[in-house]
Parts: structure tokens; sequence; C-alpha cells
């Protein structure tokens, strides 16, 4: 046996459905951007469009006192975006092999 980190003759290739993008990303980061200025957070882990839409409701909302709603929305899914994109970013590191949701 060898130390390359490949698939080993003998055994199977280890498969991971990932579903989405995956990179380095810190969810604390994300969470704290998102605290500091509404879709910021969507920015970093590379929502552009996201980002954009949740700052635009938010300010569309607070008018009516319900943009605190978005906000903490923002929060909360740029938290679990970046999570979820540095879980798939690690687990390709570690030599998974992708299988694609859609086939």
């Amino acid at each position: 046996m060898t130390n390359n980190l490949g698939p080993q003759p003998g055994y199977g290739v280890a498969g991971v459905l990932l579903d989405g993008a995956a990179a380095n990303k810190s969810a604390g980061v994300a969470l704290i951007l998102s605290l500091l200025i509404c879709g910021l957070g969507q920015f970093y882990n590379g929502q552009i469009g996201k980002g954009i839409l949740m700052f635009v409701l938010m300010i569309a909302l607070w008018f009516v006192l319900l943009g605190w709603i978005i906000w903490i929305w923002s929060a909360v899914d740029a938290y679990k975006t970046a999570k979820a994109m540095n879980l798939r970013y690690h687990m390709l590191l570690a030599g998974a092999a992708p299988i694609s949701p859609r086939g």
C-alpha cells in the first residue's frame, strides 16, 4: 500500500453527493458581514444577486417595520451557506468523488 491520496487498487471510490459551490469560506465571517450590512455575507459567499435582493427587500420593508426580518434571514442564510460551501470544499480536498444530484 502507498501513501497516495487517490483511489487504491481493490478499493471502491468514495462518492459524496455535492450540490452547490465548494469554497473555503468562514461561516463566522459570513455571519458577521451580514450582521453589519444586510446582504454582505451573501456577497462574501459569491451570491451577488441574492445579496442585492436581500438588501433591497430589507430597505423596502424597513418602512413597515419588517426590514429586521430580512436582516436576520440574511445573516442566518449567509452562515448556513458558508458552512455548506466549506464542508463541500473540505470533502473535495479529502478526495471524495462528487456525484451530481441531477444525474
